[in-house]
């Protein structure tokens, strides 16, 4: 039977265990949600966790960031804790901190879920400190481009290669770089694409949100985005349609495959758009992945009416029509430091009038995105 512990019988459970009367006025603020209780052992962890906030969260200099966010996220935390869910076993020791062997027996769905969502529990709040959770070397031994080595020679190569050159290239800027080739994927390649976005199923476009508790950034409603989209990973991301695209974009930015996002497919329908902005992301400068440097934009269909791509501004403004089997290359990030942002590259892509838009996103970063995405460590 469930029961829901009150604070009546959290002020008598206290009272009986003389060694935490000192926390009995203060107790309560660790909580979080309130906790549904069924097991002793479930109200030793409750216990436990009060001397692990006191005694060492609100002490230590290094949870200054994160106490206010170390906080019981959902109401069965404690009976998850009891019952082993937490990514460690929990060794309760007399100063409050933690000892214990890896749980493999608790299901995968836990793991950082319990260590983020019920980090007073699972006495994990340093896990909330996402330098710690996701450390890395802070070296640019492994970035893809080095400064004033990188960006321009990757263009020059593409502009005076003959295979581009025969599909159609333009360079219609050289600083920054804009550029097109057309006939880069196969009508066979767009269709599919355009299929496996429908199959994966197309989601209102979302920006990057708020700051989160646990050192991720959530999802933003933007009004001026209101296109949909569709991730292409599992199925769509080991299809054989999809792999020869990939490998293709990665012959052409000479860029390590684990270096790029999974690609984004996109729909706009009749009147969407996106107002001008920057795929740039600031704050991705200090992560592992490192900032976005390069997008890769693929058309998937002719649009009847509208949906260009243009960049306001540049002078003189750009402005490139959607064709099947076109792409569209340009950087985020300077030539003379890849870490840093060219507010030149700005762009929108305008309202579709008549008719469907279909593309598809390739985002390729300074560093080993996908490696820092399979660890739950990109924000």
């Amino acid at each position: 039977e469930v029961c829901t512990l009150t604070n009546d019988q959290l002020d008598d459970m206290i009272e009986q265990h003389e060694e935490q009367r000192v926390y009995k006025k203060e107790a309560k603020k660790y909580f979080g949600l309130k906790q549904k209780i069924r097991s002793e052992k479930a109200k030793e962890i409750i216990l436990s966790s009060y001397r692990y906030m006191k005694e060492v969260v609100m002490k230590e200099d290094r949870f200054e960031t994160v106490r206010k966010g170390c906080l019981n996220r959902d109401r069965e935390c404690a009976e998850m804790a009891a019952q082993g869910h937490c990514q460690k076993q929990i060794s309760q020791t007399t100063d409050g901190t933690n000892e214990g062997e890896e749980n493999d027996s608790s299901p995968e769905f836990y793991d950082d879920w319990m260590d983020t969502n019920c980090p007073v529990a699972c006495m994990s709040c340093h896990r909330l400190i996402f330098e710690e959770r996701c450390p890395w070397n802070k070296t640019n031994e492994f970035d893809t481009w080095a400064p004033g080595n990188g960006l321009n020679k990757m263009f020059e190569r593409i502009e005076a290669d003959p295979q581009w050159q025969e599909r159609g290239l333009i360079v219609h800027s050289r600083d920054p770089w804009v550029v097109t080739i057309d006939n880069f994927t196969t009508p066979e390649e767009c269709e599919r694409l355009i299929e496996m976005g429908g199959r994966v199923g197309y989601e209102r476009s979302m920006d990057v949100g708020e700051l989160q508790h646990d050192g991720t950034y959530g999802d933003s409603l933007n009004d001026g985005r209101t296109s949909t989209n569709a991730w292409c990973d599992d199925e769509c991301w080991t299809n054989n349609i999809t792999g020869k695209v990939l490998q293709r974009i990665e012959n052409l930015t000479d860029t390590p495959y684990n270096y790029s996002e999974h690609m984004q497919l996109l729909r706009y329908q009749p009147g969407q758009y996106y107002n001008q902005h920057h795929d740039y992301i600031d704050h991705l400068a200090d992560r592992a992945e490192g900032v976005r440097i390069l997008t890769v934009f693929l058309y998937l269909n002719d649009v009847e009416e509208g949906g260009a791509t243009s960049f306001p501004t540049l002078d003189p403004p750009i402005m490139v029509q959607p064709k099947r089997g076109r792409v569209l290359l340009w950087p985020s990030v300077l030539d003379s430091n890849p870490s840093e942002v060219d507010d030149r590259t700005e762009h929108e892509a305008q309202p579709v009038t008549k008719g469907y838009k279909y593309g598809a996103n390739v985002w390729v970063h300074l560093r080993d995105f996908k490696t820092v995405h399979e660890k739950e460590c990109t924000s």
